[in-house]
């Protein structure tokens, strides 16, 4: 693929895909219906290999959080959503229940937050990091937040045209590279069904893992 765009401009971003994005989750959509969402999400964790009480006890990160708290999914846990839109969302999406969190960090994924730097048992980002600004610093800030030993879970679509909403293009060979690249242990990778059909024909899952010291080899399966 010749299009790989792995990063945009900020201040486009932030004039453009921002205000899109808030449009967007301010019409009714597939969260606004709090059980068919939930149930759905519930679905999702659990045929990806996720229980609930999984990281009870830990810390939970959901890197791109939109105006729904995905992590409500588990259970006993510190939750933590990052979603550069939050307060907005909060303030402004009647179904919108990222206030159920533990904390709600309303910065973009590429600005690392210093005090999460090896805090987190599990980080994930479902359906995100190609509408990002910067796809490499996105996938090294979430390395970031993971303790030794803990994993990570990832979605996101392939596209060949960007939107404003969507303004990345990344294959998975190009995305494996940059994961292997930024010290994660890729468990395995899969093709998943594409979010935005129209303009994806696929979506790729990852499994991922932070090493528990610099010399763990990476494994993909």
């Amino acid at each position: 693929m010749s299009n790989i765009k792995l990063s945009i401009d900020y201040k486009d971003w932030a004039e453009k895909a921002q205000p899109g994005e808030l449009a967007f989750h301010k019409k009714p959509n597939s969260r606004t219906n709090t059980d068919s969402f939930y149930k759905s999400n519930s679905e999702l964790f659990k045929k990806h290999g996720f229980s609930p009480n999984q990281f009870s006890g830990g810390v939970v990160i959901d890197a791109g959080a939109g105006s729904r708290l995905r992590a409500k999914y588990f259970k006993g846990c510190h939750r933590i959503a990052i979603e550069p839109l939050g307060d907005k969302y909060m303030n402004e999406v009647p179904w919108c229940d990222l206030q159920e969190a533990n904390e709600v960090i309303s910065l973009p994924i590429e600005k690392e937050i210093i005090r999460l730097k090896n805090s987190a048992d599990f980080v994930f980002s479902i359906n995100v990091l190609d509408h990002c600004y910067e796809f490499i610093r996105s996938i090294e800030t979430i390395f970031s937040y993971l303790k030794p030993n803990a994993i990570c879970f990832l979605t996101f679509d392939c596209h060949t045209e960007v939107d404003d909403l969507h303004p990345i293009v990344v294959n998975e060979k190009v995305a494996t590279a940059v994961i292997y690249d930024s010290g994660f242990i890729i468990s395995q990778m899969s093709r998943i069904e594409a979010y935005h059909e129209g303009i994806a024909k696929y979506a790729v899952a990852y499994w991922l893992k932070k090493p528990s010291t610099k010399t763990e080899s990476v494994v993909l399966r």
